[in-house]
Protein backbone atom coordinates (compact mmCIF):
# COMPACT_ATOMS: atom_id res chain seq x y z
CA UNK A 1 0.00 0.00 0.00
CA UNK A 2 1.02 3.73 -0.33
CA UNK A 3 2.04 5.96 2.38
CA UNK A 4 -0.46 8.39 0.95
CA UNK A 5 -3.42 5.49 1.28
CA UNK A 6 -2.03 3.90 4.14
CA UNK A 7 -2.24 7.62 6.16
CA UNK A 8 -5.77 8.59 4.91
CA UNK A 9 -6.94 4.79 5.56
CA UNK A 10 -5.82 4.76 8.95
CA UNK A 11 -6.59 8.82 9.83
CA UNK A 12 -10.07 7.91 8.62
CA UNK A 13 -10.11 5.12 11.33
CA UNK A 14 -8.91 7.75 13.97
CA UNK A 15 -5.44 6.66 14.33
CA UNK A 16 -2.50 8.72 14.61
CA UNK A 17 0.30 8.51 11.80
CA UNK A 18 2.51 7.40 14.45
CA UNK A 19 0.72 4.37 14.68
CA UNK A 20 1.50 3.25 11.18
CA UNK A 21 4.70 1.29 12.44
CA UNK A 22 3.15 -0.83 15.11
CA UNK A 23 0.59 -1.69 12.37
CA UNK A 24 3.26 -3.41 10.22
CA UNK A 25 3.51 -6.58 12.84
CA UNK A 26 0.17 -6.43 13.56
CA UNK A 27 -2.77 -8.77 13.34
CA UNK A 28 -5.95 -6.66 12.19
CA UNK A 29 -9.47 -6.90 14.15
CA UNK A 30 -12.41 -5.16 12.61
CA UNK A 31 -15.66 -4.83 14.63
CA UNK A 32 -18.72 -3.72 13.62
CA UNK A 33 -21.48 -2.93 16.79
CA UNK A 34 -24.75 -3.65 15.80
CA UNK A 35 -26.16 -2.42 18.76
CA UNK A 36 -24.90 1.10 18.20
CA UNK A 37 -23.90 0.99 14.39
CA UNK A 38 -20.03 1.84 15.38
CA UNK A 39 -17.03 0.00 13.64
CA UNK A 40 -13.68 -0.20 15.31
CA UNK A 41 -10.06 -0.98 14.11
CA UNK A 42 -7.68 -2.69 16.69
CA UNK A 43 -4.13 -3.46 16.13
CA UNK A 44 -2.65 -6.44 17.97
CA UNK A 45 0.79 -6.58 17.65
CA UNK A 46 1.81 -10.65 16.92
CA UNK A 47 4.49 -11.32 19.30
CA UNK A 48 2.03 -9.87 21.78
CA UNK A 49 -0.91 -12.12 20.44
CA UNK A 50 1.06 -15.10 20.65
CA UNK A 51 3.07 -14.79 23.98
CA UNK A 52 0.95 -16.61 26.11
CA UNK A 53 1.07 -20.45 25.52
CA UNK A 54 -1.89 -21.97 24.29
CA UNK A 55 -1.85 -24.25 27.21
CA UNK A 56 -2.62 -20.98 29.65
CA UNK A 57 -5.08 -19.13 27.72
CA UNK A 58 -8.00 -18.55 29.68
CA UNK A 59 -10.92 -21.52 29.27
CA UNK A 60 -13.07 -20.25 26.16
CA UNK A 61 -16.29 -19.18 28.36
CA UNK A 62 -14.28 -17.16 30.87
CA UNK A 63 -12.62 -14.47 28.35
CA UNK A 64 -15.98 -14.86 26.41
CA UNK A 65 -17.99 -13.70 29.45
CA UNK A 66 -14.40 -11.17 30.15
CA UNK A 67 -15.26 -9.93 26.56
CA UNK A 68 -19.11 -9.65 26.56
CA UNK A 69 -18.38 -7.49 29.65
CA UNK A 70 -16.52 -4.65 28.36
CA UNK A 71 -17.95 -5.08 24.77
CA UNK A 72 -21.47 -4.30 27.20
CA UNK A 73 -19.57 -0.96 28.44
CA UNK A 74 -18.23 0.41 25.10
CA UNK A 75 -22.18 0.06 23.80
CA UNK A 76 -22.82 2.81 26.08
CA UNK A 77 -19.53 4.58 26.47
CA UNK A 78 -15.67 4.98 25.64
CA UNK A 79 -13.46 2.47 27.23
CA UNK A 80 -10.91 3.90 29.46
CA UNK A 81 -7.45 3.88 28.60
CA UNK A 82 -6.91 0.25 31.21
CA UNK A 83 -10.62 -0.92 29.68
CA UNK A 84 -9.00 -0.42 26.40
CA UNK A 85 -5.85 -2.51 27.24
CA UNK A 86 -8.48 -5.00 28.92
CA UNK A 87 -10.18 -5.46 25.50
CA UNK A 88 -7.19 -5.99 23.59
CA UNK A 89 -6.38 -9.26 26.04
CA UNK A 90 -9.56 -10.35 26.48
CA UNK A 91 -9.77 -10.41 22.57
CA UNK A 92 -6.71 -12.24 22.20
CA UNK A 93 -7.38 -14.69 25.11
CA UNK A 94 -11.04 -15.22 22.61
CA UNK A 95 -9.49 -15.09 19.37
CA UNK A 96 -6.79 -17.75 20.09
CA UNK A 97 -9.11 -20.00 21.24
CA UNK A 98 -11.81 -19.80 18.37
CA UNK A 99 -12.61 -22.34 15.35
CA UNK A 100 -11.88 -19.12 12.90
CA UNK A 101 -7.48 -19.10 14.38
CA UNK A 102 -7.19 -22.51 14.00
CA UNK A 103 -8.08 -22.82 10.15
CA UNK A 104 -6.40 -19.90 9.44
CA UNK A 105 -3.70 -20.48 11.73
CA UNK A 106 -3.34 -24.21 10.54
CA UNK A 107 -2.72 -23.04 6.86
CA UNK A 108 0.27 -20.20 7.63
CA UNK A 109 3.48 -19.86 9.11
CA UNK A 110 4.16 -18.67 12.51
CA UNK A 111 3.81 -15.15 12.34
CA UNK A 112 1.54 -14.49 9.49
CA UNK A 113 -0.61 -11.56 9.85
CA UNK A 114 -4.28 -12.16 10.24
CA UNK A 115 -7.87 -9.96 9.53
CA UNK A 116 -10.24 -11.00 12.01
CA UNK A 117 -13.37 -9.82 11.21
CA UNK A 118 -16.22 -9.76 14.58
CA UNK A 119 -19.82 -8.83 13.60
CA UNK A 120 -21.89 -8.34 17.04
CA UNK A 121 -25.47 -8.71 16.63
CA UNK A 122 -28.40 -7.52 19.04
CA UNK A 123 -30.40 -10.31 20.90
CA UNK A 124 -32.95 -10.91 23.40
CA UNK A 125 -34.49 -7.47 22.75
CA UNK A 126 -31.11 -5.70 22.33
CA UNK A 127 -29.77 -7.09 26.24
CA UNK A 128 -27.65 -9.40 24.57
CA UNK A 129 -25.63 -10.26 21.87
CA UNK A 130 -23.76 -12.89 19.90
CA UNK A 131 -20.36 -12.78 18.27
CA UNK A 132 -19.39 -13.62 14.66
CA UNK A 133 -16.18 -14.04 13.80
CA UNK A 134 -14.09 -15.35 10.82
CA UNK A 135 -10.82 -14.46 9.49
CA UNK A 136 -8.86 -14.40 6.45
CA UNK A 137 -5.47 -14.08 5.66
CA UNK A 138 -5.35 -12.77 2.35
CA UNK A 139 -5.92 -9.44 2.54
CA UNK A 140 -2.07 -7.39 3.57
CA UNK A 141 -3.99 -3.88 3.16
CA UNK A 142 -6.16 -1.48 6.20
CA UNK A 143 -9.23 -1.54 4.43
CA UNK A 144 -11.67 1.59 4.37
CA UNK A 145 -14.18 2.06 7.04
CA UNK A 146 -16.91 2.19 4.39
CA UNK A 147 -15.87 -1.29 2.83
CA UNK A 148 -15.40 -2.72 6.48
CA UNK A 149 -19.04 -1.58 6.92
CA UNK A 150 -20.13 -2.83 3.52
CA UNK A 151 -18.65 -6.00 4.61
CA UNK A 152 -20.18 -5.94 8.40
CA UNK A 153 -23.55 -5.44 6.58
CA UNK A 154 -23.55 -8.38 3.68
CA UNK A 155 -22.23 -10.86 6.43
CA UNK A 156 -25.05 -9.84 8.23
CA UNK A 157 -28.00 -10.25 5.53
CA UNK A 158 -25.93 -13.63 4.97
CA UNK A 159 -26.64 -14.71 8.43
CA UNK A 160 -29.82 -13.87 9.14
CA UNK A 161 -31.07 -15.90 5.59
CA UNK A 162 -28.45 -18.86 6.59
CA UNK A 163 -27.62 -18.72 10.44
CA UNK A 164 -30.48 -16.73 11.97
CA UNK A 165 -29.47 -18.42 15.77
CA UNK A 166 -26.94 -15.28 15.89
CA UNK A 167 -30.15 -13.55 15.91
CA UNK A 168 -32.53 -15.18 18.69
Amino acid sequence: MNKMKYSTVLNEWNFKYDSAEQFANSHFLYIHNFMNDQSQLLGIIIPDFLKVPQKELLPIQVAIDNLVSLLKIQTSRSLTADEGLDLAQCLTQYLRQTQSYAAVSGMCPVGQKFNFFLNIYPRKGNKEFSLRLFAITTLNEIISVSEFVEMAHSTQQSDLINNPGYFV
